[in-house]
């Protein structure tokens, strides 16, 4: 199961926004990032798509405006599912169901070719039947949060509720992991009497856990869990620098990530969608850029591609995920406080032939000016104006800097700035140039002594950004 598409209509927040999580081919993506600030609706959207889950179907109130259809394609076992499952039809094959939330008990069964059938699931039986299918985690901020304390004095903290409490959390579920893999264990010994036992399946929540944070943390190593002196309670432990640490120890970072890759591997891999909501809460930003690989491993250790959601406000938690795998959406607000998005992988929006890049989503989404959006548009309007030379000699001339600023980007912006090229260490003739030229000069060569002790703005660098934009549209 992946999900398509979501389409509302006369949503109270969304309005009529139709959200496409297909490529050009109609396949869905396996990764989709939510960008933009706070108040955009990125984390509304992540719990949208959890009223799939079986829970939320049954207490959902139907025949109400506004309208929710969620697009969803089926797996192989989806398919089969479905078809004996929905009577009624002459469908061989099922590859789509589209899921109405909020105007009726309405499920909408779409073949290969494209055939549409409507149903309405009348009975409660119907709707717990088809809602198996619909198995969705979603692994929230809140919900793992560090929480709230007063220092007291002399090293004593008030927790505001114990149940919050993260390293209760820790323990807890690394015994219950430890429970399920000794009757995991149990049962296969039971089932496969008289043959020599597969050392696999000794702890193997445990080791997959152990594995996954002694990979992610370089210095701290997953020790074991075990009781306190006082044989009163257990404690977590783990090694760091020759030397026994438990989990009070950790950073509230650290607890955080331990927690929710506690929470996959239990989980099992079973859910074909999962939802991240903000994972960079408590991360430096090395962390934020290697926290998303980290979960992918996790949830992607079974057959299947889990499709993955990820509402977030890092430019670090994406930056390494740019690809023809992953779609990112922009929210933001309108001047009129509506919520829009830009789909930045779309061939209309994107600014390059290879968007999304980087810098192109940092600006969009968070209005962050960077020098490497600025290298990317001068590299590539540059590169457009030497592919449209009459011939060789004239594409010669076109590929110096200063012939190109002076008879392109002068056509459109005012020289009105001072470029002193050095060669040897001694000064050359001061040109006239235009600011994209003397931003790209200053971040190309830093080696001019010369030009050290002149710079650039951070609002120079939008202007500039803006003016090559302007060159892009034309």
């Amino acid at each position: 199961m992946k999900i398509r598409s979501i389409k509302f209509d006369k949503h109270n927040i969304f309005g009529d926004l139709f959200f496409d999580f297909c490529d050009d081919f109609g396949n869905p993506y396996d990764n989709i990032f939510l960008i933009g600030e706070n108040g955009t609706g990125k984390s509304l959207i992540l719990n949208l798509i959890y009223q799939l889950s079986r829970d939320y179907l049954f207490s959902l109130q139907y025949n109400q405006e506004p309208g929710i259809e969620i697009d969803i394609q089926l797996e192989n076992f989806d398919r089969d599912f479905i078809i004996n499952e929905i009577k009624g039809h002459d469908f061989k094959n099922v590859s789509r169901v589209i899921v109405n939330l909020t105007k009726s008990r309405e499920l909408k069964i779409i073949n290969d070719t494209g055939e549409e059938k409507v149903y309405d699931l009348e009975n409660e039986k119907e709707l717990e039947n088809i809602s198996k299918l619909f198995f969705i985690d979603y692994i929230n901020a809140d919900e793992f949060a560090e929480p709230p304390s007063i220092d007291l004095g002399r090293g004593r903290k008030f927790l505001n509720s114990s149940s919050w409490d993260l390293k209760n959390k820790i323990i807890n579920n690394l015994h219950d992991m430890q429970v399920s893999d000794d009757l995991d264990l149990a049962y296969w010994v039971k089932n496969n009497m008289g043959k020599e036992l597969d050392v696999t399946k000794i702890d193997y929540k445990i080791s997959r856990f152990k594995n996954a944070i002694n990979s992610f943390f370089s210095s701290k190593k997953y020790y074991g869990l075990y009781e306190t002196y006082s044989h009163a309670q257990k404690n977590v432990y783990f090694e760091e620098s020759d030397r026994k640490i438990t989990v009070n120890d950790l950073s509230s970072g650290e607890k955080n990530i331990i927690l929710k890759s506690m929470f996959m591997i239990k989980k099992g891999g079973s859910s074909p969608v999962v939802l991240l909501d903000e994972p960079e809460n408590s991360m430096h930003p090395l962390w934020q850029m290697k926290i998303v690989d980290f979960y992918m491993d996790l949830i992607n250790s079974g057959k299947n591609q889990k499709q993955l959601f990820i509402a977030t406000h890092s430019p670090y938690i994406f930056k390494n995920h740019i690809s023809d795998t992953s779609t990112f959406f922009i929210m933001k607000r309108d001047i009129n406080n509506k919520i829009v998005f830009i789909n930045i992988n779309n061939k209309k929006t994107g600014l390059f032939p290879w968007s999304p890049s980087w810098g192109e989503i940092n600006y969009f989404a968070y209005g962050i000016v960077t020098p490497e959006l600025h290298d990317e548009l001068y590299g590539y309007i540059h590169e457009k104006y030497i592919s449209n030379a009459s011939d060789e000699e004239d594409a010669k001339k076109r590929s110096g800097q200063l012939y190109f600023d002076s008879n392109y980007l002068q056509l459109k912006i005012s020289p009105e700035y001072k470029w002193t090229r050095e060669y040897k260490g001694v000064a050359q003739e001061s040109e006239n140039v235009t600011l994209p030229t003397f931003i790209r000069n200053k971040m190309h060569h830093p080696e001019n002594k010369i030009m050290q002790k002149i710079s650039f703005t951070d609002s120079e660098l939008k202007t500039s950004i803006d003016k090559l934009i302007s060159f892009l549209s034309d």
